[in-house]
């Protein structure tokens, strides 16, 4: 019959440090405490019981002090080290938080462990010393070990020949213990707790860099603020975190786009360009650029980066800026092929760049005397796309009027091709205009 593996075993098959640990240090403790607590009462009947209770607190002390100081070393020899690439770019003179107007943050490089820090240093530098120095005074290590007891027992223990040598054993006993708990602590524990701050961060990232999550405010002026809870808290993780600390382009991509949610357009714009030259070809990083660059008015640049990715409402809202008939062909085009699908018929922006659209068209129609019944069609399209931006989301309406009862050639005047009294539009928008 095969033998069932103990605690020990099992806790090494499956790579549970936490039982290993836990069943080391109980050993460990327990041990240590039966041996100081027969040495406390043999000392007692040795040399009474005043003696032995010195010496029991006395050993508890030092030991404690040695098993410390074995753990200290074995945190040194034993943090985390941090493995940046070896093509890393280097770092931009701008080093605030947030970024001066017209330069650039950080370069990137792919993380393979996590950013160096000053403590890592004092690790190495010490380490190397302390084995250095070890290494050439090693004929004498007993010799000191053995002197340093004596006094101990001297000026601590005063227990005859027996206190040099319970000095000794403690100290060979908690120090060697101490660092393997310090090491193996640090080598495990402290690096997962590490890796779980950094997959924070990822998390973080991966959502607010969700390209979905981040849409035109109404009129397409600025960026809407955090469509959910969830956005909105990565978005405070992300933003808590200075741009020194975040190592990869996806990462100053998220923290652009929560910039960008926060209203600091000219930062996010700065941020995004630096996440863009780190990975040129990320599709989401992409198509994060295009909405920030449509949100600040440079709506070619937002259709340079969409050239090469499946069309979206952003490309429905730049061809708006495009000359007639191109602009609005383009843009009725693309969104009729986007309101086939039943998430984009949701789209109140969407509903409302298509009224635009097909407002330019009838202006651009009318100046071309075309027929009443062609002109009627047109419009007919438009009270459909306002009436569904509505449903969709009463709030468009005063956008929408916006559009309508505005001076021509001033900002957006899309609508202003209907009359200001036009009974379909009062009838939609809250009235004629004023």
């Amino acid at each position: 019959m095969a033998r069932r593996p103990g605690p020990w075993a099992r806790a090494m098959t499956e790579r549970n440090f936490a039982i290993i640990a836990d069943w080391f240090s109980g050993c460990f403790f327990i041990v240590g405490s039966i041996g100081i607590t027969i040495a406390g009462v043999a000392a007692g009947f040795g040399e009474g019981v005043a003696a032995g209770l010195r010496i029991y607190v006395l050993s508890i002390l030092f030991a404690a002090a040695s098993a410390i100081c074995g753990w200290l070393l074995g945190l040194l020899f034993g943090i985390p080290r941090s493995l940046a690439s070896a093509d890393m770019p280097a770092q931009s003179s701008s080093s605030a938080d947030t970024p001066a107007a017209g330069g650039h943050i950080i370069g990137y490089f792919r993380r393979t462990s996590r950013v160096n820090t000053n403590l890592e240093d004092i690790s190495d530098w010490l380490t190397k010393t302390i084995v250095g120095v070890g290494l050439t005074q090693l004929y004498w290590v007993p010799h000191y070990l053995w002197n340093a007891a004596q006094k101990l027992n001297i000026y601590g223990f005063h227990w005859g020949n027996y206190g040099a040598l319970l000095a000794l054993s403690l100290f060979l006993y908690f120090a060697p213990s101490g660092f393997w708990l310090g090491y193996i602590g640090t080598r495990t524990f402290l690096t997962m707790w590490l890796d779980v701050v950094d997959r924070g961060t990822a998390a973080a990232a991966s959502t607010s860099a969700d390209p979905d999550k981040l849409v035109l405010a109404n009129a397409g002026i600025g960026i809407a603020g955090a469509p959910d809870p969830a956005v909105a808290a990565a978005d405070r993780m992300i933003l808590s975190k200075k741009l020194q600390e975040l190592t990869t382009a996806r990462e100053v991509a998220a923290w652009a786009a929560a910039q960008a949610r926060r209203g600091n357009l000219e930062t996010a714009q700065i941020a995004i360009e630096d996440a863009l030259q780190g990975e040129p070809d990320d599709a989401d990083i992409k198509k994060l650029a295009a909405v920030i660059y449509s949100a600040t008015g440079q709506h070619a640049e937002s259709n340079r980066l969409l050239s090469d990715q499946p069309e979206s409402d952003i490309s429905v809202f730049n061809a708006l800026y495009q000359p007639p008939p191109e602009g609005f062909n383009n843009a009725s085009q693309i969104g009729e092929t986007l309101l086939k699908q039943p998430a984009q018929q949701k789209n109140a922006n969407l509903r409302v760049w298509m009224a635009c659209a097909y407002g330019q068209q009838y202006g651009y129609e009318a100046n071309r005397n075309a027929s009443a019944d062609q002109l009627q069609q047109i419009k007919g399209k438009v009270l459909g796309e306002i009436n569904a931006a509505l449903q969709v989301n009463p709030n468009t309406r005063e956008w929408l009027r916006s559009l309508w009862c505005t001076t021509p050639g001033v900002g957006d005047d899309d609508l202003t091709v209907f009359a200001r009294d036009d009974p379909d539009l009062s009838s939609l928008l809250g009235g004629p205009c004023s």
